[in-house]
């Protein structure tokens, strides 16, 4: 299953979103997400090699690097060389990071993979620089690669073509993201981009508190992510125990989540109530007119704030989350946080402005996935609700976002073979594994009684 080399669309200007994740981007706090996906079967390297190299061409953000160029902005350029190096190891082998967990964009294009191999089974892991994508993209490029993968070590599996992907869609982002138009007059715009812009960064937020109140010794090393499994009656149920609330599975999630913390910050000392608590919500600003667009950012940011003492009326909680949710599915409150970004992008000296005041946007990161292989452009066959991948059979998917600098910790929930898993990272210098795994029992422990 080849594919043609797309034109090319480079040089191509930073959309808005991907110069906040490049500006977000440090060292300790990579703007870098993860997934890992673990397979029935033993993978045939040369085969994956292949496909990941075939898929890249149609995914021209995952070959490119940042560098200065139209104007002397910076701007995405081809990579000289796009090759990925794909690491294969045993199971039990650490992830070997080079270079550190963080990825460089002006000399390393932002994907990394990794092999991990039993006698029957299998793990690819990703880490992926979120300038280049967000999940729906990297899911995209996954579904793709397994679809080439699955072409060349399956004889007996008639191939089907890859859906129809157009590159030039990619220099529509910054304008299809600003969407302008919606506020009528410049000054509208400017104005509600500051009122956004500045009660989102002038709020105090509460942090994740770290149990030994300093670094450790070591980090915790990559990966780093906790996982908890509900089957598929246990999804159900509390998908009921949202609906008894005239609520959706997510906003039980942000609840549990928004309790969790204020719980666990009690537990470790943290009685402040000046500050509140903030999760994070990504959302896809995607359309019907946005489906061959390559992988690439097409996200926003979305908010739920509260108060501690505003977390402890479970009913009147979910009141507001359920609430809130729906404005903003329905509302333009993730077109705002770009419209304040676009103010950005028109003044760039307030990049550093904000890079200084906004090193605590939200204690948590959420992020419901779904089921990740609805996303793929591609249709494999599924065998007891599996994915079949030539000779692999997936079996799992797991994964989290960045941890941002100020944001101890990244979950990310995801539903495949009708069972829900959640996925958990905390700051890998301020929370061992044992940490990580606390907190993440408490959480599980919220949301298991309402089973």
């Amino acid at each position: 299953m080849l594919t043609k080399d797309p034109p090319s669309i480079f040089p191509l200007h930073l959309a808005p979103i991907d110069r906040l994740f490049l500006q977000e981007d440090n060292d300790r706090h990579p703007m870098t997400s993860v997934i890992q996906l673990d397979f029935r079967g033993v993978l045939r390297p040369r085969e994956f090699d292949d496909a990941v190299a075939e898929a890249q061409k149609r995914h021209p953000l995952l070959r490119a690097l940042v560098q200065s160029a139209k104007g002397g902005k910076p701007c995405w350029v081809a990579a000289t060389n796009s090759t990925v190096p794909v690491e294969v190891g045993g199971m039990n082998n650490a992830l070997v990071l080079t270079d550190g967990e963080s990825i460089d964009l002006t000399k390393e294009i932002g994907l990394r993979l990794w092999v991990q191999t039993t006698d029957t089974h299998s793990r690819v892991s990703v880490q992926v620089h979120h300038a280049c994508t967000d999940g729906t993209g990297i899911y995209r490029f996954l579904g793709d690669v397994l679809a080439i993968y699955a072409s060349s070590t399956d004889p007996n599996l008639i191939p089907m073509p890859l859906a129809d992907l157009d590159p030039k869609l990619l220099r529509r982002r910054r304008s299809k993201m600003a969407d302008r138009a919606i506020h009528g007059t410049a000054w509208e715009f400017i104005r509600n981009g500051m009122t956004y812009a500045s009660r989102l960064l002038a709020t105090p937020i509460n942090g994740l508190h770290a149990p030994v109140g300093g670094m450790l010794p070591s980090p915790t090393p990559f990966p780093g992510i906790c996982t908890f499994v509900f089957d598929q009656d246990e999804q159900q149920r509390l998908r009921q125990a949202a609906s008894n609330h005239g609520a959706l599975l997510n906003d039980l999630l942000l609840a549990e989540l928004l309790r969790a913390v204020d719980q666990w910050n009690s537990q470790h000392g943290d009685h402040s109530g000046r500050k509140r608590i903030r999760l994070l919500m990504p959302s896809d600003l995607r359309d019907e007119n946005d489906f061959e667009m390559p992988a690439a950012n097409m996200t926003a940011y979305t908010f739920v704030t509260r108060r501690r003492q505003e977390c402890r009326d479970f009913g009147q909680l979910m009141s507001s989350i359920r609430d809130e949710t729906a404005r903003i599915k329905f509302g333009r409150t993730g077109k705002s946080f770009v419209d304040a970004l676009m103010l950005l992008d028109y003044f760039p000296k307030a990049w550093s402005l904000f890079r200084g005041i906004s090193s605590c946007m939200a204690t948590a990161t959420l992020s419901n996935t779904g089921d990740p292989t609805k996303r793929f452009l591609s249709k494999l066959p599924r065998q007891d609700g599996q994915l079949v991948c030539g000779n692999l059979t997936l079996e799992e998917i797991t994964g989290v976002p960045p941890i941002r600098d100020g944001n101890n910790v990244t979950i990310a929930v995801f539903t495949y073979r009708r069972r829900c898993t959640v996925c958990l990272r905390c700051n890998p210098y301020l929370f061992s594994r044992e940490d990580s795994h606390q907190f993440l029992e408490k959480y599980i422990a919220s949301l298991r009684r309402h089973l």
